[in-house]
């Protein structure tokens, strides 16, 4: 990767990288239109349609990278589209852009390549709206293999997914990369798709885990060239400081209940709120400990035991 590549990968050229991502894939996508029925204009399209809606701009650090990534592998809960969205402060329209990789995903010939970026919003099936999602990459290290017509494009689009807003995103209909000659896209990698997904919208999302800070241009945002160009604002998602251990209020009953302190995981739960607590919304709970705080905190490995279902009475 060239210095001056890695020099523009930061949040304060993302208006660049998605300006000229649209700018250099539109006329490719024409010309594939023009010239062929190449399977990879579909995913395109889509693409230039997010692109083009003019995406609340993100940069997500990457220690927020590795805790979206951690809670994907752990599993998140079953969950609908309208229930992500509306578990936090998450942008209609969106393009995100990751500090370090978030995973890799197949493309052509068996390559796997990195997943730098992502861009959502609503599309119109016919009078039908529906969720889109289109996955990017930088194609670090197989640039080489990108059509000469496209080669100096930062982002080349590598699969993505629509999903219905009443849909468990787990079940979602999920379109590949151009070409997936070279690797199936099996059923465990589209799970796996759908819950990274899930998992950075609910992380931009929960008030409680990140920070959502607006760089503008005189932070040293880089205005896109053009007549009609309006100043670019980039929020910045970024981790807040580690939970403090628990303090301890703690009765004389407890005290004696237990003689160790414990580490509890990070999830996210339905939090009851509204009238009566009769709604639900996703939040993430930090990991924490929980215990009398004059005891030791047990730091035994932890042993996650696996047992079959047991039968259901019938």
């Amino acid at each position: 990767m060239s210095t001056r590549r890695r020099r523009e990968w930061t949040p304060y050229g993302v208006p660049q990288i998605a300006q000229r991502t649209a700018e250099i894939t539109a006329p490719y996508l024409e010309e594939l239109k023009a010239t062929s029925e190449h399977p990879g204009i579909v995913s395109m399209e889509r693409e230039m349609q997010l692109l083009n809606a003019s995406p609340t701009l993100h940069w997500m650090n990457k220690s927020a990278v590795l805790v979206a990534a951690g809670l994907a592998a752990h599993g998140i809960p079953d969950h609908t589209l309208a229930e992500v969205l509306a578990s936090g402060n998450i942008a209609p329209n969106g393009f995100l852009c990751f500090e370090r990789p978030i995973r890799k995903v197949p493309w052509h010939d068996g390559l796997d390549v990195t997943w730098d970026a992502m861009a959502w919003g609503t599309l119109y099936d016919g009078p039908t709206p529906r969720f889109a999602v289109d996955m990017l990459s930088r194609m670090t290290d197989v640039r080489d293999r990108i059509s000469v017509l496209r080669s100096t494009s930062p982002l080349i689009g590598v699969g993505g997914l629509f999903v219905d807003f009443d849909e468990v995103m787990t079940q979602a209909e999920i379109r590949g990369p151009e070409f997936d000659d070279g690797r199936p896209l099996t059923n465990e990698y589209l799970l796996e798709v759908t819950r990274m997904i899930a998992s950075v919208l609910l992380t931009i999302g929960q008030p409680r885990m990140v920070s959502q800070k607006v760089l503008q241009e005189s932070d040293g945002v880089v205005r896109t060239p053009g007549p009609d160009s309006e100043p670019h604002e980039v929020i910045l998602i970024d981790l807040l400081r580690p939970p403090r251990e628990a303090s301890g209020n703690w009765t004389r009953r407890n005290r004696k209940e237990h003689d160790h302190r414990w580490w509890v995981r990070g999830h996210y739960k339905m939090q009851p709120y509204g009238p009566q607590n009769s709604k639900r919304k996703l939040i993430f709970v930090w990991p924490h400990t929980k215990g009398p705080a004059d005891k030791p905190l047990d730091k035994r490995q932890r042993v996650n035991i696996i047992r079959a279902e047991p039968p259901k009475n019938t």
